[in-house]
C-alpha cells in the first residue's frame, strides 16, 4: 500500500472519504464551503458556499451531505456529484440538537433520510438496587424525578418502565 499527502489538506477539515474510494469530501479551516477531491484527477472543486459543519457520504456514494450549524437558518443539504446540484433536504429552525465537541452529529439512513440527535432536556440518573450489588444508569430524558423503591426503580411525571 502507498501512503500520500492530499494536495492542499493541510487547510482542509472533516474529510470524509466517499464510499466508493473515488473522493474526499471536506470543508476548509474557516467551514465556509464544501469542497471535493476527485482522487483519480487529484484536484478540488468547490461543491457549495454554505457553512459547513458535519459532512457523510450517501451510501452509494450519489451524494454528499451537510449540516449548516447556522443560528439564522439552520438546515441539512445535499450535493449530487454527478452535476454539482445543491438540494435542501430538512430545515433545522425549531430543533434543539446536543452539540458535540466540534461540531453536531448527523447521520444518514440508507434511504438517504437524515438522523439528528436531538436534545429533550436535562440529564437524570436513575439508581437501581439489588441484595448483591446497587448500580447507577444514566440517560436522557424530559422531566421526573426519580424514587427507589424496593421492588425496583420508578419515576414520577410519566409512565417510564423499570431498567432491566
Amino acid at each position: 500500500m502507498k501512503i500520500t499527502t492530499v494536495p492542499e489538506s493541510a487547510t482542509k477539515v472533516g474529510a470524509t472519504l466517499s464510499p466508493d474510494g473515488r473522493y474526499i469530501a471536506a470543508a476548509p479551516q474557516d467551514r465556509q464551503g464544501l469542497m471535493i477531491f476527485d482522487i483519480g484527477a487529484e484536484k478540488w472543486c468547490g461543491l457549495a458556499k454554505q457553512n459547513v459543519s458535519a459532512i457523510r457520504w450517501s451510501f452509494d456514494s450519489t451524494y454528499v451531505y451537510f449540516d449548516t450549524e447556522s443560528n439564522t437558518n439552520p438546515a441539512i443539504y445535499r450535493v449530487r456529484i454527478s452535476d454539482r446540484k445543491l438540494e435542501s433536504v430538512a430545515s433545522l429552525k425549531n430543533l434543539r440538537r446536543v452539540i458535540l465537541p466540534f461540531w453536531a452529529w448527523m447521520g444518514i439512513t440508507p434511504d438517504g433520510s437524515p438522523l439528528l440527535m436531538r436534545d429533550i432536556g436535562s440529564q437524570e440518573v436513575y439508581a437501581s438496587a439489588s441484595k448483591s450489588r446497587s448500580y447507577v444508569e444514566s440517560g436522557i430524558s424530559g422531566v421526573g424525578r426519580c424514587h427507589l423503591r424496593s421492588a425496583g426503580l420508578t419515576k414520577s411525571g410519566d409512565n417510564a418502565q423499570n431498567p432491566q
